[in-house]
């Protein structure tokens, strides 16, 4: 009988610091929807304003990748037009405009057509303006002096770090 005693005295003990604890979370869930409202009334109806990402973001991206990696170079001329017609169609004014002119954008510039027509352009480009096909050993180095140079059509990624 003692032992039974002992045994109710403790789950009450266990109870009761259960509901302590229930008590406290519920405190702090009231808490944090205080702090939500009073979020939500500081950001405008239209939502938070989104920076945008820009074209010099980019290029930074592309000259610290290129630097550790000349290859990426590269890669950044294929993907620079994608860049470039993605931050011109896509709108981030709200999560319907986003939706709306991601697909937009999709079905116009992310196809494997235009993609594939990209793709080939840039790397007509780059055979024709490097000697990738006569000299490849030398091509790694012409990729880092296209990346860094000054001229106004190559070294547009790295440009800004030498001005």
């Amino acid at each position: 009988m003692a032992l039974a005693a002992a045994s109710c005295r403790q789950m009450r003990a266990e109870k009761a610091k259960l509901e302590e604890q229930a008590a406290l979370m519920r405190l702090n869930i009231e808490q944090r929807r205080q702090d939500i409202l009073r979020s939500q009334t500081i950001v405008a109806t239209d939502g938070m304003p989104v920076a945008p990402c820009n074209r010099q973001l980019f290029d930074a991206w592309v000259c610290t990748r290129s630097s550790e990696n000349c290859k990426f170079a590269l890669f950044a001329e294929l993907i620079a037009p994608l860049f470039d017609s993605f931050m011109a169609s896509v709108s981030v004014l709200n999560a319907d405009e986003l939706s709306r002119s991601l697909l937009d954008w999709q079905h116009e510039h992310f196809t494997l057509g235009s993609f594939r027509h990209s793709v080939l352009s840039s790397l007509t480009d780059w055979s024709q303006s490097t000697s990738i096909l006569a000299s490849p050993k030398t091509f790694p180095a012409e990729l880092r002096a296209r990346a860094w140079s000054n001229d106004s059509t190559d070294g547009r990624f790295c440009r800004q770090r030498l001005s």
